[in-house]
């Protein structure tokens, strides 16, 4: 994604590869990024241990399991306990 010019300093070679991986950071890891992403949900991540929610794990884990591996990896979970 970088690359170095004649002067030794590293340049963008590929912004939109680095645009693309800080939209999914902020999205998806980051604490912030965690609150909008259970639809009709309390808000808070069903699989960390201080706010588990078995009925939202569920139907995340039914209805979109990307978005439940990246909220069960966030909270700092094994996906292979829930077969994701």
């Amino acid at each position: 994604m970088t690359k170095a010019d004649a002067n030794g300093l590293q340049q963008v070679a590929d912004p939109v590869a680095v645009k693309l991986l800080a939209f999914i950071h902020d999205n998806s890891f980051a604490e912030d990024g965690l609150a909008g992403l259970t639809e009709g949900g309390s808000g808070a991540n069903p699989f960390a241990s201080d706010s588990l929610n078995l009925k939202e794990q569920s139907e995340l884990l039914e209805r979109n399991p990307a978005r439940a591996r990246q909220m069960i990896m966030a909270a700092g979970r094994d996906p292979k306990l829930f077969r994701v």
